[in-house]
């Protein structure tokens, strides 16, 4: 398998493990980052003239603070805060949507971060019904109880990359010759099958 089929392939995996993720409310969010041409002086005040789409996407939290993007802006050379006197800080008025960044002690505007809009539904009735194309269900018998569901499968795309996970928490793409399977680790992407598996279980037993 190429370099280029891997990275294909382990993006697609954590595409999915995005949106399962999004389902239990706590998905990490994308932020692009923009940056101001500004007129104006600290005694007259500032206005932005014009900003300048960077084309540099950072991943951000519910958890992050205000340090941790700081920080994160650095990380991808948004930001030099190699001269201690030269301070960053976030703009009050920020919200989920735009993330107000400011430079200096007068607070004078340097850029923003804008979310994408790529949010997910955190409905599994909704995700169910718009997102999965297919639902297998594996059973086995049992003397006892007869029929047993073992785990579900759900399929989230064909044609190109076949994508799928099961509610033991495997992920798989398959594209081509090419296969990545793979049990996620990811808090939130387990914690969402979990809900899908008891969601199909009550409504295949009605």
């Amino acid at each position: 398998m190429s370099n280029e089929m891997v990275k294909e392939l382990n993006s697609i995996y954590d595409n999915v493990e995005k949106r399962l993720a999004a389902l239990n409310g706590n998905a990490d969010k994308e932020y692009t980052f923009w940056v101001y041409d500004v007129w104006g002086n600290a005694e007259d005040g500032y206005t932005v003239n014009d900003r300048q789409n960077t084309k540099v996407t950072i991943t951000l939290s519910d958890s992050d603070s205000d340090e941790d993007i700081l920080n994160l802006l650095e990380e991808n050379n948004l930001i030099n805060r190699e001269n201690t006197e030269t301070t960053f800080s976030i703009d009050g008025i920020s919200d989920d949507e735009t993330i107000e960044i400011n430079i200096g002690d007068d607070e004078k505007p340097f850029g923003q971060l804008v979310k994408e809009d790529d949010d997910y539904t955190t409905d599994i009735g909704t995700f169910l019904s718009e997102d999965v194309l297919e639902i297998k269900r594996e059973q086995y018998m049992s003397g006892r109880d007869g029929w047993t569901t073992s785990f579900y499968t759900l399929v989230l795309g064909t044609g190109g990359p076949h994508t799928e996970f099961t509610t033991n928490g495997l992920i798989c793409v398959y594209w081509g010759g090419d296969k990545l399977e793979s049990t996620t680790h990811n808090d939130d992407a387990i914690s969402a099958i979990e809900q899908i598996e008891e969601y199909l279980n009550e409504t295949s037993n009605n």
